[in-house]
Protein backbone atom coordinates (compact mmCIF):
# COMPACT_ATOMS: atom_id res chain seq x y z
CA UNK A 1 0.00 0.00 0.00
CA UNK A 2 1.06 3.31 -1.02
CA UNK A 3 1.30 5.02 2.62
CA UNK A 4 0.95 8.75 1.73
CA UNK A 5 -2.39 7.64 -0.04
CA UNK A 6 -2.56 5.78 3.72
CA UNK A 7 -1.91 9.65 5.41
CA UNK A 8 -4.41 10.95 2.92
CA UNK A 9 -7.32 8.80 4.04
CA UNK A 10 -6.46 8.72 7.39
CA UNK A 11 -6.63 12.33 7.40
CA UNK A 12 -10.09 12.67 5.91
CA UNK A 13 -11.66 10.01 8.38
CA UNK A 14 -15.22 10.98 10.28
CA UNK A 15 -13.97 10.60 13.42
CA UNK A 16 -17.37 11.12 14.97
CA UNK A 17 -18.66 7.95 13.01
CA UNK A 18 -15.19 6.17 14.34
CA UNK A 19 -16.16 7.08 17.55
CA UNK A 20 -19.53 4.74 17.53
CA UNK A 21 -17.09 1.92 16.03
CA UNK A 22 -15.28 2.50 19.30
CA UNK A 23 -18.30 2.94 21.60
CA UNK A 24 -19.64 -0.54 20.08
CA UNK A 25 -16.76 -2.01 21.37
CA UNK A 26 -17.17 -0.69 24.81
CA UNK A 27 -20.35 -2.17 24.85
CA UNK A 28 -19.17 -5.41 23.86
CA UNK A 29 -16.89 -5.42 26.91
CA UNK A 30 -19.40 -4.45 29.14
CA UNK A 31 -21.59 -7.79 27.94
CA UNK A 32 -18.30 -9.78 28.77
CA UNK A 33 -18.21 -8.88 31.91
CA UNK A 34 -22.24 -8.87 32.93
CA UNK A 35 -22.67 -12.26 32.80
CA UNK A 36 -20.37 -13.56 35.78
CA UNK A 37 -21.99 -10.61 37.82
CA UNK A 38 -25.12 -11.37 37.17
CA UNK A 39 -25.33 -15.07 37.67
CA UNK A 40 -22.84 -15.33 40.68
CA UNK A 41 -24.96 -12.31 42.07
CA UNK A 42 -28.14 -14.66 41.87
CA UNK A 43 -26.76 -17.65 42.99
CA UNK A 44 -25.72 -15.40 46.18
CA UNK A 45 -21.99 -14.57 45.70
CA UNK A 46 -20.58 -11.10 46.06
CA UNK A 47 -18.33 -9.93 42.69
CA UNK A 48 -18.00 -6.28 42.43
CA UNK A 49 -18.71 -5.33 39.14
CA UNK A 50 -15.39 -3.60 38.51
CA UNK A 51 -14.35 -6.84 39.27
CA UNK A 52 -16.39 -8.59 36.42
CA UNK A 53 -15.03 -6.17 34.08
CA UNK A 54 -10.95 -6.52 34.68
CA UNK A 55 -11.30 -10.32 34.81
CA UNK A 56 -13.89 -10.09 31.42
CA UNK A 57 -10.91 -7.98 30.02
CA UNK A 58 -8.46 -10.63 30.96
CA UNK A 59 -10.57 -13.94 29.31
CA UNK A 60 -10.52 -11.30 26.23
CA UNK A 61 -6.59 -10.74 26.34
CA UNK A 62 -6.19 -14.30 26.89
CA UNK A 63 -8.40 -14.89 23.84
CA UNK A 64 -6.52 -12.90 21.53
CA UNK A 65 -2.96 -14.00 22.09
CA UNK A 66 -3.75 -18.29 22.74
CA UNK A 67 -4.58 -21.02 19.46
CA UNK A 68 -8.35 -20.85 18.39
CA UNK A 69 -9.14 -18.67 21.86
CA UNK A 70 -9.07 -21.45 23.92
CA UNK A 71 -7.10 -19.37 26.89
CA UNK A 72 -9.83 -16.90 28.08
CA UNK A 73 -12.37 -19.04 29.69
CA UNK A 74 -9.78 -20.99 31.76
CA UNK A 75 -7.61 -17.90 32.73
CA UNK A 76 -10.92 -16.25 34.09
CA UNK A 77 -12.00 -19.16 35.89
CA UNK A 78 -8.40 -19.16 37.32
CA UNK A 79 -9.40 -15.63 38.57
CA UNK A 80 -12.22 -16.35 39.97
CA UNK A 81 -10.94 -18.79 42.04
CA UNK A 82 -8.23 -16.44 43.33
CA UNK A 83 -11.63 -14.14 44.47
CA UNK A 84 -12.80 -17.16 46.87
CA UNK A 85 -15.31 -18.19 44.20
CA UNK A 86 -16.14 -21.74 43.23
CA UNK A 87 -14.37 -23.26 40.42
CA UNK A 88 -17.66 -25.07 39.67
CA UNK A 89 -19.80 -22.36 39.20
CA UNK A 90 -16.97 -20.69 37.05
CA UNK A 91 -16.57 -23.52 35.11
CA UNK A 92 -19.99 -23.49 34.65
CA UNK A 93 -20.05 -19.91 34.10
CA UNK A 94 -17.93 -20.25 31.38
CA UNK A 95 -19.66 -23.52 29.59
CA UNK A 96 -22.82 -21.41 29.53
CA UNK A 97 -21.07 -18.17 27.79
CA UNK A 98 -19.60 -20.40 25.43
CA UNK A 99 -23.02 -22.10 24.43
CA UNK A 100 -25.07 -18.70 24.69
CA UNK A 101 -22.00 -16.81 22.50
CA UNK A 102 -21.84 -19.98 20.09
CA UNK A 103 -25.95 -20.18 19.59
CA UNK A 104 -26.55 -16.67 18.90
CA UNK A 105 -23.53 -16.23 16.48
CA UNK A 106 -24.13 -19.71 14.82
CA UNK A 107 -28.02 -18.08 14.08
CA UNK A 108 -26.62 -14.61 13.13
CA UNK A 109 -24.16 -15.80 10.87
CA UNK A 110 -26.53 -18.96 8.78
CA UNK A 111 -29.79 -16.67 9.55
CA UNK A 112 -28.16 -13.94 7.64
CA UNK A 113 -26.81 -16.10 4.95
CA UNK A 114 -30.13 -17.30 4.27
CA UNK A 115 -31.33 -13.62 3.69
CA UNK A 116 -28.37 -12.97 1.61
CA UNK A 117 -27.69 -15.84 0.00
CA UNK A 118 -27.86 -14.47 -3.44
CA UNK A 119 -25.19 -11.92 -3.03
CA UNK A 120 -23.13 -13.52 -0.81
CA UNK A 121 -23.10 -16.99 -3.36
CA UNK A 122 -22.75 -14.41 -6.51
CA UNK A 123 -19.47 -12.56 -4.89
CA UNK A 124 -17.99 -14.73 -2.57
CA UNK A 125 -18.38 -18.37 -3.63
CA UNK A 126 -15.21 -19.68 -2.00
CA UNK A 127 -15.54 -17.97 1.19
CA UNK A 128 -19.00 -19.93 1.53
CA UNK A 129 -17.32 -23.30 1.73
CA UNK A 130 -15.52 -21.65 4.72
CA UNK A 131 -18.75 -20.24 6.06
CA UNK A 132 -20.13 -23.39 6.11
CA UNK A 133 -16.91 -25.00 7.74
CA UNK A 134 -17.28 -22.46 10.64
CA UNK A 135 -21.14 -22.97 11.50
CA UNK A 136 -20.35 -26.80 11.33
CA UNK A 137 -17.42 -26.73 13.45
CA UNK A 138 -19.78 -24.60 16.44
CA UNK A 139 -22.80 -26.74 16.12
CA UNK A 140 -20.30 -29.79 16.46
CA UNK A 141 -18.61 -27.84 19.59
CA UNK A 142 -22.56 -26.80 20.84
CA UNK A 143 -23.55 -31.11 20.59
CA UNK A 144 -20.43 -31.82 22.67
CA UNK A 145 -21.16 -29.26 25.00
CA UNK A 146 -24.49 -30.17 25.60
CA UNK A 147 -23.21 -33.96 26.14
CA UNK A 148 -20.72 -32.83 29.02
CA UNK A 149 -24.05 -31.14 30.09
CA UNK A 150 -26.15 -34.27 30.28
CA UNK A 151 -23.59 -36.96 30.84
CA UNK A 152 -21.63 -36.01 33.98
CA UNK A 153 -19.96 -39.44 33.64
CA UNK A 154 -17.96 -37.74 30.90
CA UNK A 155 -16.30 -35.42 33.21
CA UNK A 156 -15.96 -37.70 35.89
CA UNK A 157 -13.80 -40.10 33.53
CA UNK A 158 -11.64 -37.12 32.22
CA UNK A 159 -10.57 -36.33 35.99
CA UNK A 160 -9.86 -39.75 36.73
CA UNK A 161 -7.47 -40.15 33.77
CA UNK A 162 -5.91 -36.49 34.44
CA UNK A 163 -5.47 -37.72 37.83
CA UNK A 164 -3.61 -40.93 36.98
CA UNK A 165 -0.97 -39.08 34.53
CA UNK A 166 -0.87 -36.80 37.82
CA UNK A 167 -0.01 -38.75 40.63
CA UNK A 168 2.90 -40.13 38.58
CA UNK A 169 4.30 -37.05 39.44
CA UNK A 170 2.78 -35.56 42.50
CA UNK A 171 2.10 -39.09 43.88
CA UNK A 172 -0.62 -39.00 47.03
CA UNK A 173 -1.01 -35.69 46.50
CA UNK A 174 -3.06 -36.78 43.32
CA UNK A 175 -5.60 -38.28 45.74
CA UNK A 176 -6.47 -34.60 47.75
CA UNK A 177 -6.77 -33.28 44.45
CA UNK A 178 -8.61 -35.81 43.03
CA UNK A 179 -11.10 -35.10 45.94
CA UNK A 180 -11.22 -31.46 45.20
CA UNK A 181 -11.93 -32.00 41.72
CA UNK A 182 -15.15 -34.22 42.47
CA UNK A 183 -16.52 -31.34 45.17
CA UNK A 184 -16.09 -29.05 42.59
CA UNK A 185 -17.35 -31.24 39.32
CA UNK A 186 -20.25 -31.92 41.55
CA UNK A 187 -20.67 -28.16 41.95
CA UNK A 188 -20.87 -28.01 38.32
CA UNK A 189 -23.60 -29.90 38.32
CA UNK A 190 -25.40 -28.54 40.81
CA UNK A 191 -25.08 -25.14 38.97
CA UNK A 192 -26.91 -26.56 35.96
CA UNK A 193 -29.71 -28.79 37.76
CA UNK A 194 -30.30 -25.13 39.76
CA UNK A 195 -30.21 -23.60 36.11
CA UNK A 196 -32.78 -25.84 34.74
CA UNK A 197 -35.60 -25.03 37.60
CA UNK A 198 -34.67 -21.31 37.47
CA UNK A 199 -34.10 -19.67 34.16
CA UNK A 200 -33.00 -16.68 35.08
CA UNK A 201 -29.00 -17.31 34.49
CA UNK A 202 -29.20 -18.57 30.83
CA UNK A 203 -31.93 -15.88 30.14
CA UNK A 204 -29.02 -13.14 31.37
CA UNK A 205 -26.25 -15.07 29.68
CA UNK A 206 -28.32 -15.25 26.29
CA UNK A 207 -29.40 -11.73 26.56
CA UNK A 208 -26.08 -10.75 26.86
CA UNK A 209 -24.25 -12.98 24.36
CA UNK A 210 -26.79 -10.82 21.67
CA UNK A 211 -26.23 -8.07 23.03
CA UNK A 212 -22.40 -8.46 22.94
CA UNK A 213 -22.64 -10.04 19.29
CA UNK A 214 -24.67 -7.02 17.68
CA UNK A 215 -22.13 -4.76 19.56
CA UNK A 216 -19.17 -6.32 17.92
CA UNK A 217 -21.09 -6.81 14.32
CA UNK A 218 -22.06 -3.23 14.44
CA UNK A 219 -18.69 -2.29 14.38
CA UNK A 220 -17.95 -2.22 10.44
CA UNK A 221 -20.89 -0.45 9.95
CA UNK A 222 -19.23 2.52 11.65
CA UNK A 223 -15.94 2.23 10.33
CA UNK A 224 -17.76 2.35 6.70
CA UNK A 225 -19.40 5.78 7.53
CA UNK A 226 -16.18 6.77 9.18
CA UNK A 227 -14.63 6.69 5.60
CA UNK A 228 -17.86 8.46 4.17
CA UNK A 229 -18.56 6.01 1.44
CA UNK A 230 -21.94 5.61 -0.21
CA UNK A 231 -24.34 4.48 2.35
CA UNK A 232 -25.35 1.19 2.21
CA UNK A 233 -28.08 -0.84 4.73
CA UNK A 234 -26.69 -1.13 7.83
CA UNK A 235 -28.12 -5.06 7.86
CA UNK A 236 -26.24 -6.18 4.70
CA UNK A 237 -22.76 -4.66 7.13
CA UNK A 238 -24.07 -6.45 9.74
CA UNK A 239 -24.52 -9.72 7.67
CA UNK A 240 -21.50 -9.42 5.85
CA UNK A 241 -19.49 -9.11 9.28
CA UNK A 242 -20.93 -12.30 10.68
CA UNK A 243 -19.77 -14.41 7.21
CA UNK A 244 -16.28 -12.51 7.81
CA UNK A 245 -16.78 -14.30 11.54
CA UNK A 246 -17.87 -17.43 10.84
CA UNK A 247 -15.91 -17.85 8.09
CA UNK A 248 -12.26 -17.85 10.08
CA UNK A 249 -13.49 -18.60 13.30
CA UNK A 250 -12.33 -22.30 12.99
CA UNK A 251 -8.62 -21.13 12.37
CA UNK A 252 -6.02 -22.27 15.03
CA UNK A 253 -4.23 -19.28 15.12
CA UNK A 254 -4.19 -17.02 18.27
CA UNK A 255 -6.91 -14.26 17.58
CA UNK A 256 -7.31 -16.21 14.24
CA UNK A 257 -4.01 -13.53 12.86
CA UNK A 258 -3.97 -13.07 9.27
CA UNK A 259 -7.13 -15.18 8.39
CA UNK A 260 -9.09 -12.24 9.90
CA UNK A 261 -7.19 -9.54 7.79
CA UNK A 262 -8.24 -11.62 4.45
CA UNK A 263 -11.35 -12.17 5.50
CA UNK A 264 -12.12 -8.52 6.48
CA UNK A 265 -10.29 -7.60 2.83
CA UNK A 266 -12.36 -10.68 1.13
CA UNK A 267 -15.68 -9.44 1.78
CA UNK A 268 -15.23 -5.87 2.54
CA UNK A 269 -13.50 -4.68 -0.54
CA UNK A 270 -16.84 -3.99 -3.05
CA UNK A 271 -18.27 -1.85 -0.23
CA UNK A 272 -14.64 0.78 0.02
CA UNK A 273 -13.37 2.85 -3.20
CA UNK A 274 -10.26 2.20 -3.90
CA UNK A 275 -7.17 1.90 -1.16
CA UNK A 276 -9.74 2.93 1.60
CA UNK A 277 -10.03 -1.03 2.18
CA UNK A 278 -6.79 -1.35 3.22
CA UNK A 279 -6.62 1.35 6.39
CA UNK A 280 -10.26 0.39 7.23
CA UNK A 281 -9.41 -3.41 7.73
CA UNK A 282 -6.68 -2.13 10.22
CA UNK A 283 -9.06 0.49 12.17
CA UNK A 284 -11.30 -2.80 12.38
CA UNK A 285 -8.54 -5.15 13.59
CA UNK A 286 -7.39 -2.32 16.22
CA UNK A 287 -11.32 -1.85 17.51
CA UNK A 288 -12.06 -5.29 17.20
CA UNK A 289 -8.89 -7.50 18.62
CA UNK A 290 -6.23 -5.43 19.62
CA UNK A 291 -7.92 -2.50 21.60
CA UNK A 292 -8.92 -5.68 23.81
CA UNK A 293 -5.46 -7.55 23.61
CA UNK A 294 -4.14 -4.11 24.52
CA UNK A 295 -6.39 -3.81 27.29
CA UNK A 296 -6.28 -6.79 28.82
CA UNK A 297 -2.70 -7.03 28.85
CA UNK A 298 -2.55 -3.76 30.76
CA UNK A 299 -5.09 -5.47 33.59
CA UNK A 300 -3.29 -8.68 33.59
CA UNK A 301 0.46 -6.36 34.33
CA UNK A 302 -1.90 -4.75 37.12
CA UNK A 303 -2.94 -7.07 39.18
CA UNK A 304 -0.07 -9.34 38.80
CA UNK A 305 1.96 -6.26 40.02
CA UNK A 306 -0.91 -5.70 42.68
CA UNK A 307 -0.72 -9.42 44.26
CA UNK A 308 3.36 -9.41 43.97
CA UNK A 309 3.21 -6.08 46.25
CA UNK A 310 0.86 -7.37 48.50
CA UNK A 311 2.51 -10.82 48.93
CA UNK A 312 5.62 -8.27 49.49
CA UNK A 313 4.23 -6.59 51.55
CA UNK A 314 2.20 -9.60 54.18
CA UNK A 315 6.13 -11.38 54.18
CA UNK A 316 7.46 -8.35 55.31
CA UNK A 317 5.26 -7.58 58.40
CA UNK A 318 6.80 -11.16 59.21
CA UNK A 319 10.22 -10.43 59.38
Amino acid sequence: TDFTSLQDVMGNIHWGWLMGGLGCMLLYFLFEALPPYMVYKHHRYHLPFWQSVKVGMIGLYYSGITPSSTGGQPMQVYYYSKMKLPVGLSSYISVLKFIGFQLVMSIVCFGGFLIERTYITTNFPTAVKFMYLGVGINVILLAGTVVLLYKPVVLHKFLNFAMKLLAKFVGRKAVNLRKKGREEIENFYASFRYSKKDFKDVAAVIGCSVLQIFAYLSVSFFIHKAFGMPSVNFWMMFIIQAQVVCAVSFIPLPGAAGAQEVGYYSFFRPFFKGSTIFPAMIIWRILSSYLAILTGAVCVTVDTSRRFFKKEHEENKFV
